[in-house]
């Protein structure tokens, strides 16, 4: 069972998709930091790490765990304790997902390679977490944050100004479900590379 989480905006169950461009910027201390940062001690800058080629390899691993753990649990909880098993166990080349928490990967890979820089991420957590619902926070050139925008126009999540990480300027991508913010990730993915416009990567 594939866990929901609320994404609550007072009393309202909502998905907010506004962006206020010019306030985002790219801080390139923080960006550039190496020893970790307050929102993420393991920090890593990703910008153009990861290439679209690393994305496919991560998404794939990602979505069969995802499949299977949907299907072999009943709770949140169970959901939870098998996808720590089969990280445990290295099944389904977890190790593409190069020690990204499964649920936020492919958004962490897809954002790599399109330059922006994933700063800190949760797939939400049933017993409690960093995050209420499944997010990542990143920074984003301007032009590229429109981008960002303009495909979760289409997609099932919510994007907004985040200036509550290590220097104002950030955005935060999030969605009720970790697959709404794989499929957020594909159709990005989708936007820089046409021809796999025709590949659905989820059911």
């Amino acid at each position: 069972m594939i866990p929901y989480y609320k994404t609550m905006i007072g009393k309202r169950d909502v998905l907010t998709k506004r962006l206020n461009i010019d306030r985002l910027d790219m801080p390139v201390d923080v960006i550039r930091a190496e020893e970790g940062l307050v929102v993420n001690h393991e920090y890593l800058n990703l910008v153009g790490y990861f290439t679209w080629e690393d994305f496919r390899l991560a998404y794939d691993s990602e979505k069969k765990i995802i499949e299977y753990a949907d299907k072999n649990s009943k709770t949140a909880k169970e959901f939870e304790q098998v996808i720590e098993e089969l990280v445990d166990q290295e099944k389904f080349d977890v190790e593409n997902l190069s020690n990204h928490e499964v649920g936020i990967a492919s958004l962490v890979f897809a954002l790599s390679a399109f330059c922006c820089a994933p700063i800190s991420g949760c797939r939400a957590h049933p017993n409690g977490s960093y995050s209420d619902a499944p997010s990542v926070g990143l920074y984003a050139p301007k032009r590229k944050a429109k981008t960002l925008l303009r495909i979760a126009q289409y997609s099932t999540v919510g994007i907004v100004n985040n200036d509550n990480m290590d220097a104002a300027g950030g955005i935060e991508i999030y969605a009720h479900t970790v697959t709404d913010l794989m499929q957020y990730a594909h159709n990005l993915f989708v936007s820089q590379n046409p021809s796999a416009k025709n590949k659905r990567l989820i059911k």
